[in-house]
């Protein structure tokens, strides 16, 4: 499992929900995060494979438009909120598994391991039934 996130510029309508901050935003606006599963490619294949064994192909699930848990309000502190449209969004993506990168540093393989729950910036495919098939030249 990993994790991504990118700023969606939704905070500012509900900052008391979405949070008011960026440490608060990437635990709280959940319109910026990406959720993904990380799988290893040569671990389906042939072990002398030309394929690096830290490869992965990750696939990845976000949502966009939510400003409220189950619905979106219309005001918040008695101001109208611009209307957005609830999507979901499904993607996919080249990965780097940086606990299958050899190294004698143990700070290096200390940093991998903690660095191994975040999704590293990538090429990405994006599905969304609003836009269809997006490619993302860069997507976190």
């Amino acid at each position: 499992f990993k994790y991504s996130y990118h700023r969606s510029g939704l905070d500012k309508y509900r900052p008391d929900l979405l949070g008011s901050s960026l440490a608060e935003n990437m635990l709280k606006d959940y319109n910026a995060h990406t959720h993904w599963l990380s799988f290893n490619i040569s671990s389906f294949g042939d072990r002398n494979s030309a394929i690096p064994s830290w490869l992965n192909i990750a696939v990845g699930y976000g949502a966009y438009g939510m400003l409220g848990s189950t619905g979106n309000p219309d005001y918040y502190n008695g101001e109208p909120l611009p209307h957005f449209e609830r999507t979901r969004h499904f993607y996919i993506s080249p990965d780097i598994d940086w606990n299958r990168i050899n190294t004698n540093s143990v700070f290096l393989q200390s940093f991998f391991s903690v660095f191994d729950f975040f999704k590293m910036p990538a090429p990405a495919i994006e599905y969304n039934k609003k836009q269809g098939f997006v490619f993302h030249l860069l997507f976190f």
